[in-house]
């Protein structure tokens, strides 16, 4: 999954190019409905986020008590290529 959002979103981005330690930010938005981000390095602009990963979104910030409407204003979500082993979903 999160090797599909690398692949998707970063396309200069490969997992071979990508340090496993490293962690990237996007900011996420809700533009008209639909979930989006922007990456300046590739030029990406509103770009949606497809496969799973609204619902992704949502369920976090719901498991979390976030309001989804305060969320689609923006905020940081942090991507590494690789769980960490102390990985857990909340």
């Amino acid at each position: 999954m999160i090797g599909d959002i690398l692949r998707y979103g970063f396309q200069a981005l490969t997992p071979e190019k990508v340090n496993t330690n490293s962690i990237m930010v996007l900011h996420p938005t809700k533009v008209n409905g639909v979930w989006a981000f922007d990456d300046p390095t590739t030029g990406l602009v509103r770009e949606p986020f497809v496969s799973g990963i609204p619902e992704i979104i949502e369920t976090t910030l719901q498991n979390n008590g976030i309001p989804v409407s305060e969320a689609a204003k923006g905020f940081n979500m942090f991507l590494q290529l690789h769980l960490s082993p102390a990985f857990k979903l909340h």
